[in-house]
């Protein structure tokens, strides 16, 4: 069980969804030693009470990673069921300029709750118990039951029938032996509850509800992050150079190989300093606008290379960058009446000693 206690702040924000509430909790979380349980954790955050405490004949919930599904009857015979989907919404700071970096990490509670078909839910009823999936143990007393999976998703079953509650979680059912029968019947249930009530178009509509300019666990280690109008624009934009770019790379770089073998390659090939990448960007006028240092290239000073070695390996650099300013002066591509500036790379070859390539992508984490 963990113990986990969250400090919350409970500035409530409301946005009007097609007559649904989308609510939004501020949490500043501090881990310290607690009695909380989960459906403890549930109830302060997603407004989930305990069914035990339900005061309904019947109340089953099925958790699913971002969602849970509530269907319940006061008379065991007209029942309701509400969906809630939830989240969290993670914003990072990034320090010191560099991805990956960061000193804080603010976190916010994001559900929404929907009601359900009524018939669908007297439908998954029956076919829970019709079943005796209420009776089946929980994983743990499964022989054969393997939990040695990462990112693999749980199904948690709670139910209160009349004055009995029971409580059962499968893990990784889709990475159980076959030959254990409880397997297909709990698949077969949570896919019955997918399908009547259209999970997963509800939970894409709760996405696209969502405040842009924040990361959103989606589950078994995937994140949505959802670009602001800026950064989506933006990115449009990057999308549309790089299928122009698509288009007239390989005629760039046939010529840009042309250049760079055509000049001064034996003095080159007596120089060992040429062996790092380089980026080059022609201009919209066809001209070499510019040579740079990839930064996963560039040299950095530390105490273990001492300054020397330092400095000569940024000299050599320099060397090999005004060999190929000089190799490519000269290289006019005009005639493509390029729409936009394209970036290529270029890296030490076999036998060219040097060729034009994709840039290589380097992420920091």
């Amino acid at each position: 069980m963990k113990k986990i206690v969250f400090y919350l702040l409970t500035g409530l924000f409301s946005f009007s969804v097609y007559g649904q509430r989308l609510n939004i909790k501020k949490i500043e979380q501090e881990i310290y030693l607690s009695q909380h349980d989960a459906a403890t954790l549930d109830s302060i955050c997603f407004d989930l009470p305990p069914i035990k405490n339900s005061r309904n004949l019947i109340h089953i919930r099925v958790s699913f990673i971002n969602q849970v599904v509530d269907f319940f009857s006061e008379n065991g015979e007209q029942f309701e069921a509400i969906l809630t989907n939830r989240t969290t919404q993670i914003h990072r700071r990034i320090a010191h300029g560099r991805p990956g970096n960061y000193t804080k990490k603010k976190k916010k509670i994001v559900y929404q709750k929907t009601a359900l078909d009524e018939g669908g839910a007297a439908q998954i009823y029956t076919a829970l118990i019709s079943s005796n999936q209420q009776a089946f143990p929980t994983d743990t007393l499964i022989p054969g039951w393997r939990k040695n999976f990462r990112n693999c998703a749980t199904y948690s079953f709670e139910y209160k029938i009349e004055d009995t509650c029971l409580s059962t979680s499968y893990f990784c059912t889709k990475g159980q032996d076959d030959t254990i029968h409880y397997k297909t019947i709990i698949e077969r249930n949570v896919e019955l509850i997918r399908e009547t009530f259209h999970l997963d178009s509800l939970y894409q509509f709760f996405e696209s509800q969502l405040p842009n300019g924040y990361s959103y666990p989606r589950g078994n280690g995937v994140f949505l992050y959802k670009l602001t109008r800026r950064e989506a624009k933006k990115h449009e934009k990057e999308t549309t150079k790089r299928a122009y770019s698509e288009t007239v790379k390989d005629t760039i770089d046939n010529l840009l190989n042309l250049a760079l073998t055509n000049k001064i390659k034996d003095s080159i090939l007596e120089d060992s300093y040429c062996i790092n990448d380089f980026e080059v960007t022609i201009n919209k006028k066809g001209q070499v606008k510019k040579i740079t240092i990839p930064k996963y290239d560039k040299p950095r000073y530390n105490y273990q290379i001492g300054f020397w070695d330092y400095f000569e390996k940024k000299r050599d650099l320099g060397k090999c960058k005004k060999l190929l300013k000089e190799k490519l002066k000269n290289c006019d591509l005009a005639f493509l009446e390029l729409h936009y500036e394209v970036k290529r790379g270029i890296i030490p070859g076999i036998e060219s000693v040097f060729e034009a390539t994709d840039p290589k992508i380097i992420y920091y984490r």
